[in-house]
This record gives C-alpha cells, sequence and structure tokens, in this order.
C-alpha cells in the first residue's frame, strides 16, 4: 500500500477516479489531457496496471493456505442439501392445505357475525320504534285524560302534566336514538301534536305560577311552588328555550314597551327633578339644575332619561326576576339549567333601549354623553349581577345583545372632545407666560374632589403650573373619566406634562415677552417645579388606584415608573430656569451701574473734596438681587439662592471692572494730553501739597465704592474668593489707591477686604501701565481693551482741553 501510495504521488492521474461510480472514458481522458500528454497518459495507466496486478498476486499468495482449507469443509454440502430439501417441501404443502382451511372457518364466521349484528341492529331498531310507538300512544292517552282538567287547575292536573312531561321527555330521547324511515315519517305528525300539547300545559301551568290570582302578601309575586314544578317539568322535557322565551314575551316585554322608551323616561326624569329641587336646601342646588320658578323650566336630557330607565331595570330585576333566579340557583334540579336573565331579560331590555332610547348615545354633548356611559355601565353591572352561575355571566359578556349594546358608545369621539376642552384651556394659560396665580380660579365642579388634597392647584405660584394640574385634574374627575378610556387618559396626562417641559424650555428661549417673566416669573415657575417633582407622582398614583381600580397592580407599578420619569426629566429645566433668572438679576444690577460714569464729571469739573465715603448709588447696585432674595426666600432653598446671587455678583462685578477700568484710562488718558499741551488746570496739581488731583480722588472713590459693593456681596452669604471678577476689580482699584497713598494718606474710612493681601507697589508709571486680571492668560486681552478705550476717547480729550483754554 505504501508503494501504490508513493506511485500514485507520480501518476498524471488520481487512481481513485478510476473506482468513482461517475467514472466514463471521455470525461476522465478529457481531464487528464489537459495536465499531460496522451502518450505520458497511458504510460502511468499501464504502470498502474501493473502495480494492481502484483498487489493482487501478493493477496492471494499471503492467504492461500485459508483459502485451500475451506474446499474440503464443504465437499458433503449438496448431499444434505437434497437430502434436507424433500421433508421441506412435504412441509410447506401441509402447511398450506392447513392455512387455506383456516381461511375457509374465518370467512364463513364472518359472514355470521354480520348477519347476527344486522339481526341485532334492526331488532333494536323495532324495539325502538315499537317503544316510541308505545310512549306516543301513552303520551296521546294522558293528553286526553288531561283535556278536561286543563279548565280547573288541580293538584291532580299538575301531576298529570308531571307525567306528561316525563313521558315526553323520555319520547324525545327514544326518537333521538331511533333510525329515520317510514315509519317516523308516518308518525311525525303526531309527535309534532304531542310536543305542541306538552308545551300548551307547561305554559298554561307557567302563566298560573307567574300571575297568581290569590291576593295573599307574600314574599314573592309568584307561586314559588308552582314555579318550581313547572320549570323542573321544562327542563325535563328538554324545553328550557321555551320557558325562557315564554317569561321573555310575557313578563319583559310589557315592562319594555310600557317604561323603556324616551317620552316616560323624561317625564319620570322630570318628577324626580323637581322632588329633587323641591327637598334639597336652596343654598345646595347644583349650578348645572338651577331651581325651577314660574318663568323657568327644568329641563332633563337622555341622560337623566337613561337614569330613570336604570332605576326601573333595577327595580324589575328585584321585583320580578330575582324571585325566578333564587329559585333556580336554590334547587339542585334547576341550578345553571336555565337563564332568564341572559336569554330572556337582558336581549329585550337591549333591544328596547337601542331601539326607542337611541338619543342617549349621542356624544354631542360631552356631559350628557359621560352620564349616559356611566348609567348604561351601571345598567348592565346590575344585569350581569343578576346572573346566577359563572358560565352564564361568561356566556352573558360574549354574547350578541352585550357586544351589540357596547358597540354603540361612540367612545373616540367623546374623547376627542374631552381632549379639546382640556388642552384649548391648558394651552391658553400657556400663552399667557409665567403669571402669578392670584386667588383660586382652577376651582372644580367634581363634587367628589371638593375639598381633597389630590391634585390642588392653591399650592402653585405661576398660573400655567396650576393649569396643568388642573388638566391633569380635570382628566381623572369623575365627571370625565371613564373606565373604558382609561389608556386615552394615561396618555393625555403624559403630553401633558411634556406639553409643559416645551413650553418652559421655549420660554426661556425668548417666548416669554411680558415685562414679569423674567426673573420673577422663571422664580416662580422654579419653585412650581420643584413642587410639582414631589406632590405630583404621588397624587397621581393615589388617583388611579381610586379611579381605575380594575387595573392590575403590575401595570399600575409600569404607570407609576411612567409618571415619576415625566416629573424626573423636569430636573434638566431647573439648571436652565436658575441661568435665567440669574442673567436677568444680573442685567438689573449692571443697569445700576450707570451712575459709576458721572464720577468723573463729578471729580473734573469742580474742586470738590477728597472723597470719605462711597457713593450714593453703590447701595443700589444689588438692590435687584436683594428684593428677589427677599421676595422668594420661602420659594427657592438657601443652596440654590447663593449660586444664583454668586452668578449675579460674577457678572455684575465683571462689568464693575470694565466699566472702572475705563473709567481710570479715560482719566489717565486725559490727564497726559492736558500736560503734553502743557496747560494748568485747577486741581490738578500733583506738587508736594496737601491737594489731591483728579485722578486721585477718583481713585480713592472707586476704592470706597468697592469696599462697599464687597460688603454688599457678603451680605448676600457669597464668599469673595467664590467671585474671581471681584478680586479682578478690587486688585485694581487697591493698586491705584496705593500707588497715590505717596501723595496723601487714604480716609481712615476704607478697609480693605480680609482675604486680600496688601501688595507693594510705589511706581506710579508701573501701576497706570499693569492692571490686575482674573489670569494670566487673560492679561494681554485685558490690556488690548484698556488701549482701545483709551485711543477711541483721545481726541474726546484733545478737544475737552482746547475748550477750556478757550
Amino acid at each position: 500500500m505504501g508503494a501504490s501510495s508513493s506511485e500514485s504521488k507520480s501518476l498524471s492521474f488520481n487512481p481513485a477516479d478510476l473506482i468513482s461510480s461517475s467514472f466514463t472514458p471521455q470525461s476522465f481522458i478529457a481531464s487528464v489531457r489537459v495536465h499531460a500528454p496522451l502518450r505520458v497518459v497511458r504510460d502511468d495507466l499501464r504502470s498502474h496496471m501493473s502495480s494492481l496486478q502484483a498487489e493482487l498476486v501478493s493477496c492471494v499468495q499471503r492467504d492461500f493456505h485459508t483459502f485451500t482449507s475451506f474446499g474440503p469443509a464443504i465437499a458433503d454440502a449438496d448431499a444434505l442439501s437434497d437430502a434436507a430439501s424433500k421433508p421441506l417441501l412435504t412441509l410447506r404443502r401441509d402447511l398450506a392445505a392447513l392455512l387455506s382451511s383456516l381461511n375457509d372457518q374465518i370467512s364463513s364466521l364472518d359472514r355470521t357475525l354480520v348477519a347476527r349484528r344486522e339481526a341485532a341492529s334492526k331488532t333494536s331498531a323495532l324495539r325502538t320504534l315499537t317503544g316510541a310507538n308505545d310512549l306516543l300512544l301513552k303520551c296521546e292517552r294522558l293528553l286526553r285524560e288531561y283535556a278536561p282538567m286543563a279548565s280547573k287547575p288541580s293538584e291532580e292536573g299538575l301531576r298529570l302534566v308531571e307525567r306528561i312531561a316525563g313521558e315526553a321527555a323520555q319520547l324525545s330521547f327514544v326518537l333521538s336514538r331511533a333510525i329515520n324511515g317510514a315509519f317516523l315519517s308516518s308518525i311525525s305528525v303526531r309527535i309534532s301534536a304531542i310536543r305542541r300539547g306538552v308545551r300548551t300545559c307547561l305554559e298554561a301551568w307557567l302563566r298560573r305560577a307567574l300571575f297568581p290570582k290569590a291576593a295573599k302578601k307574600t314574599e314573592s309575586v309568584y307561586n314559588i311552588e308552582i314555579l318550581s314544578r313547572v320549570l323542573a317539568m321544562y327542563v325535563v322535557s328538554g324545553m328550557t328555550a321555551a320557558a325562557e322565551a315564554f317569561f321573555r314575551r310575557e313578563i319583559v316585554s310589557p315592562f319594555t314597551a310600557q317604561h323603556l322608551r324616551m317620552t316616560p323616561m323624561l317625564a319620570v326624569a322630570e318628577k324626580n327633578r323637581k322632588r329633587a329641587t323641591a327637598q334639597a336646601p336652596r343654598g345646595k342646588l347644583s349650578k348645572d339644575k338651577p331651581e325651577a320658578d314660574g318663568s323657568q323650566q327644568i329641563s332633563v336630557t337622555a341622560a337623566d332619561a337613561l337614569e330613570a330607565a336604570e332605576a326601573e331595570v333595577i327595580n324589575f330585576l328585584g321585583e320580578k326576576v330575582m324571585p325566578i333566579v333564587s329559585l333556580c340557583e336554590a334547587e339542585e334540579r334547576l341550578r345553571a339549567k336555565l337563564d332568564f336573565v341572559g336569554r330572556a331579560v337582558w336581549p329585550q331590555i337591549q333591544n328596547a333601549i337601542s331601539s326607542h332610547m337611541s338619543a342617549a348615545f349621542s356624544p354631542g354633548i360631552p356631559d350628557v354623553f359621560h352620564q349616559s356611559v356611566l348609567a348604561g355601565n351601571r345598567l348592565y353591572a346590575a344585569i350581569e349581577a343578576g346572573v346566577g352561575s359563572e358560565l352564564h355571566r361568561n356566556e352573558l359578556r360574549k354574547s350578541a345583545p352585550t357586544q351589540d349594546f357596547w358597540k354603540h358608545w361612540n367612545l373616540p369621539v367623546y374623547f376627542q372632545l374631552r381632549f379639546q376642552e382640556v388642552t384649548s384651556k391648558f394651552d391658553q394659560h400657556l400663552s399667557e407666560g409665567p403669571a402669578p396665580l392670584a386667588g383660586s380660579p382652577f376651582a372644580t365642579n367634581d363634587k367628589s374632589d371638593s375639598g381633597s388634597r389630590l391634585l390642588r392647584t392653591d399650592v402653585y405660584r405661576a398660573i400655567p403650573t396650576a393649569s396643568l394640574v388642573a388638566s391633569l385634574r380635570r382628566c381623572w374627575s369623575q365627571d370625565v373619566f371613564l373606565p373604558s378610556l382609561t389608556h386615552r387618559f394615561l396618555r393625555l396626562s403624559l403630553q401633558l406634562l411634556a406639553r409643559y417641559s416645551t413650553w418652559v424650555r421655549t420660554g426661556l428661549a425668548g417666548e416669554w415677552t411680558s415685562s414679569d417673566a423674567l426673573p420673577k416669573g422663571a422664580a416662580r415657575v422654579f419653585y412650581d417645579i420643584t413642587l410639582v417633582q414631589k406632590r405630583i407622582p404621588a397624587e397621581l398614583s393615589s388617583v388611579l388606584r381610586l379611579r381605575a381600580s380594575s387595573i392590575s397592580s403590575e401595570v399600575l407599578d409600569s404607570l407609576d415608573s411612567a409618571f415619576s420619569d415625566a416629573c424626573d426629566s423636569y430636573s434638566s429645566l431647573l439648571p436652565e430656569l436658575s441661568r435665567s433668572i440669574s442673567d436677568s438679576l444680573a442685567k438689573s444690577c449692571v443697569e445700576n451701574l450707570q451712575p459709576l460714569r458721572g464720577i468723573l464729571a463729578t471729580y473734573r469739573m469742580s474742586s470738590k473734596q477728597a472723597p470719605n465715603t462711597h457713593s450714593t448709588f453703590v447701595p443700589k447696585i444689588l438692590r435687584p438681587l436683594k428684593i428677589f432674595t427677599k421676595e422668594y426666600e420661602d420659594a427657592i432653598e438657601l443652596v440654590e439662592r447663593t449660586k444664583i446671587a454668586t452668578v449675579v455678583c460674577e457678572q455684575t462685578s465683571m462689568e464693575y471692572f470694565n466699566m472702572a477700568t475705563d473709567l481710570l484710562q479715560r482719566n489717565k488718558s486725559s490727564e497726559a494730553t492736558l500736560r503734553r499741551l502743557n496747560i494748568g488746570r485747577s486741581g490738578t496739581s500733583t506738587g508736594s501739597g496737601s491737594a489731591m488731583s483728579v485722578i486721585e480722588k477718583i481713585s480713592m472713590q472707586l476704592y470706597l465704592d468697592v469696599a462697599k459693593f464687597m460688603d454688599d456681596i457678603r451680605g448676600f452669604g457669597v464668599s469673595t474668593d467664590q467671585v474671581p471678577s471681584l478680586a479682578c476689580l478690587w486688585n485694581s482699584v487697591k493698586r491705584v489707591e496705593t500707588a497715590e497713598a505717596g501723595n496723601i494718606n487714604a480716609p481712615s474710612a476704607t478697609t480693605s477686604p480680609p482675604d486680600t493681601k496688601p501688595e507693594e507697589d510705589t511706581d506710579s508709571s508701573a501701576t497706570e501701565q499693569q492692571l490686575a486680571v482674573p489670569t494670566q492668560s487673560d492679561a494681554g486681552a485685558v490690556e488690548d481693551d484698556v488701549e482701545r478705550r483709551a485711543g477711541s476717547t483721545f481726541e474726546e480729550e484733545v478737544k475737552d482741553a482746547e475748550t477750556d483754554l478757550t
């Protein structure tokens, strides 16, 4: 094998292709000639054949002894086979004869059994027909015997009817097992007559039970004893549908024809309204149901008529239906056999309401439709409560009258009307901006919510927030919410929460145009949002559990998470509101810095003495922040107020720094211009005398003003370390004041902040060229700004100097 394997590697073809199942000479030659010439292929084939022959010879030689020893062992095999073949053939013939005999006997037995079965079947059918004929004769005889007793009810007659019902039930059972044929066709007329007769007898006794002539005052309007026996006869005879149809025809139909119509029910509703108005205290009359007088009639609606019909149906169920239902449930032989409520009462009532009181299904007026839906729900609940067994209750829910009843209520249209009602008022309040809430303009008409602590609006400060809570409360109030629309009102609640968030973002982006919108409006919204996050999820959770009692606990937990997530998303609005409040307050504070520009004119054009106190405008700089902090001290937490004050002080200090730097630089540029022109001015001497120059007075005034400004900032609980621009401002005025201190001592009223270390700088020229800045990277930008401002005022200073010379 090793030689053949090494040989196959040197061949121009694969030897395995020769023993393939799909081998053909043509395909083999075509595939091989691509790799080698035909002459080489021929030589390789011959070489391969030689190797195969050599391998075959070696295999024969290796097993030669085994092959030769096998011959003697099988030499007498032919003789043995010939000797055994004859007995086997004889046995085969005997077995074939026996099998044929058994088959004949089995076939004969099968034919006999088939004949016997046919005979037994015909005998049974004959006995069945004979029994049916006997029962038929017996029923006819009993009916003839009962005919004289039909007009005179008696115990004997009732017993005879019970016997007739039993025989008729047995006859029906026998006929159900009989084979249709000529005999049954011949007696079908008699059978129909028997059934009519039995039904007539049962209906007569059922009428006597339902309409007893005795005027005895009992607990029930029916003759319970006779009714029980008659209903048992109906069950035994298999005529339960006939009993239910009779009850519907004789009891339910007259009731619906007399009561379940729009005109009589409107009259009943109007009478009830007048009675309620007369009995109710004059001060507690409902707004939508005013007291009647001579000039005003009480108007009733289709919903009032349906409520009156509901009361009539409930009374009818209690008086006429429940006694027979209780009887069926009390007796074992009647239990779960008869369903008077689901098959007799409810179809007739549903048909009467749909046909004669269809105005109650109109959703045009939402309040009336809501009242009608609740009345319809209560009516159906009363019907379902009257059903005895759970099996019949499930059949009632799936029945065609029930499905048709629910299809009449156009709930999507009702929800759209409520959606427009809620969202239109909410959008109207949003369009007014964050106006303050005055009084309690969001009073509710829902009696069940009066005095409730859930979803109150008087705890909020902005009208849009109170409108949001009022809209949520409106969605879940008893005079709006419907259990079948729970999913839609849930979605509307989430949409209201999302709409409020969008309103806040767009308002901060510039849509709040009222003068009170910032910062007070934003502060009111800030306070309301923090309150909404605390109250709304828990309150909505409680409202859901009060209104949607049919929702499972798992679904309620999911809804609680959805409301919590919706309110938690408001957390991203708080930083934006805080930033907006800070920017607005900073803008107001910066406006109070405008008198700073008058310091230059105060000391340049007069011989005013050196200042010894701060300017009068300095305490007014942070007045807007002070007023805001005091007004909203109980609305915004101390930590948040401190953050707002820090941002306001930072922005105001930066603007203060810019204005002070500009003022100093302009004054220095003016003085330098006058010195170059060699123009002497009063009060500008910088000699060794005690008089201060203009720039020294201005610098001293700035120093005193900034010191007072820093004291005011500390009054808000803000550390000067948290306001980088304030340190920049203080260093700038302190260096100028220190530089001028060589000529005159500063007044004792000046104080330096405790967190600022004095710096030794006696070179006034260096002080004029270098100002303190918040960081080293911003130094170049500040110097460029100072040079730009100095250049822009140089020409103005020259003109002022020429004017002075003139």
